[in-house]
């Protein structure tokens, strides 16, 4: 097939996408949600929002951070991909006041749908004055999981930001459901600052692949409760330094020396807080670190130079890498890969291919993203003999 032909196809099903869109509009009143239209993305920062929109015209709707109490949504449009980050795409808010809705003073509609199926229309897009162009809506992402896909089954614990509980992940098509860990948190009980924190957590774990580390399958941002499953949410950060607030809530009983002591967190500060799990794992997680002691105590100890003692039962070997994670200058700790070769050698045990394994988690993700496309073309199709590309909503005003 040639490249045109491919082109000529893509527009086709793209068109059928808007007309059945425009259609599907217009049958919905004020007081139906856009919550179940794929365009919609429920809570997504503007970091996310980059990594979504590729082309002139691509397009989401979404709630903001600072917008969760009035439950207002935003439309974020790509109006030019070779402007910069903070130029190239627009945030407009969709306002709403006795049931209708706009983004611009002289066009208002009896719903959010409505709104976005006029501005797919020919009519909007000739519009020389018109405040946006829309193209071609972005369906949610394979880990942007619908609340009715989670069964809360019991709760297992209590964090800075909400529950932790176990549950069943189960979506459509899945024949048996995956047991998994789901935190909780409700948006109203949220500053702007912890939402986009915890987001920014859930953009990093969602690019970590590893059989070592508990696989984080998604999360659910459409309603008043923030889920993220199959994660522990915690210090999560990219980078080589952080400053942490201390004035805020931090797990004391793992932080490193220099975090306590200045707030200051690096690549060695994980390499200590590796050192701490190593010891859970040896008492079989029967009691938090530093047991006896309250985290105030804690804090104190430890910058008085008070270590752990390593149980009996451990590998000589496995005892001292876990000394060496916590000794007082950050220079003399080992890397990560110094442990893992250290652990290889006391084991005898090859680590696995884990670039393979990751290739092969990329290659299921994009086959499942191409699944959802199709559905959304089936579901989308306009009966034939029937042309609908020049209608226009008829409730603008």
């Amino acid at each position: 097939m040639s490249s045109a032909s491919r082109s000529n196809e893509s527009v086709s099903a793209q068109n059928t996408i808007n007309k059945r869109l425009r259609k599907h509009a217009r049958s919905h009143s004020g007081e139906k949600l856009i919550d179940n239209e794929q365009y919609y993305h429920g809570l997504l920062p503007r970091a996310d929002v980059r990594m979504l929109l590729k082309e002139n015209g691509d397009f989401v709707v979404r709630t903001d951070p600072k917008l969760v109490e009035q439950r207002s949504y935003v439309l974020s449009v790509l109006a030019d991909k070779l402007l910069d980050e903070n130029s190239s795409i627009k945030h407009l808010v969709i306002h709403t006041a006795s049931g209708k809705f706009w983004i611009e003073n002289k066009y208002s509609f009896e719903s959010p749908q409505a709104l976005i199926a006029y501005y797919l229309t020919s009519q909007a897009q000739n519009d020389p004055t018109s405040i946006v162009h829309l193209v071609r809506p972005i369906s949610r992402q394979s880990w942007e999981l619908e609340h009715d896909w989670i069964t809360i089954k019991q709760k297992s614990g209590q964090g800075a930001f909400g529950e932790v509980s176990m549950g069943i992940y189960k979506r459509k098509g899945m024949m048996k459901g995956i047991q998994v860990a789901v935190k909780q948190t409700i948006l109203e009980k949220m500053r702007k600052e912890q939402i986009k924190e915890f987001m920014c957590e859930a953009r990093h774990l969602k690019t970590m692949r590893h059989p070592n580390i508990v696989k984080f399958y998604g999360r659910c941002s459409s309603g008043t409760t923030l889920y993220g499953h199959g994660i522990d949410f915690g210090l999560t950060r990219a980078g080589s330094f952080y400053q942490m607030d201390m004035t805020k809530k931090v797990p004391i009983r793992w932080l490193a020396l220099e975090t306590l002591l200045n707030g200051s967190y690096t690549l060695k500060s994980d390499i200590w807080a590796y050192g701490i799990m190593c010891w859970e794992i040896y008492y079989s997680c029967a009691s938090d670190p530093y047991p006896g002691m309250t985290p105030v105590e804690v804090h104190q100890k430890v910058r008085e130079g008070y270590r752990m003692q390593i149980p009996e039962n451990a590998h000589p070997q496995i005892e001292k890498i876990i000394q060496s994670c916590w000794l007082e200058n950050q220079a003399d700790r080992p890397s990560m890969a110094d442990i893992a070769v250290q652990f290889q050698r006391v084991t005898l045990i090859a680590r696995p291919n884990f670039e393979q394994q990751g290739k092969e988690l990329e290659l299921f993700g994009l086959l499942y993203i191409q699944n959802i496309q199709f559905q959304i073309l089936n579901n989308l199709r306009v009966p034939r003999g029937r042309n609908m590309s020049n209608e226009a909503p008829k409730t603008a005003t």
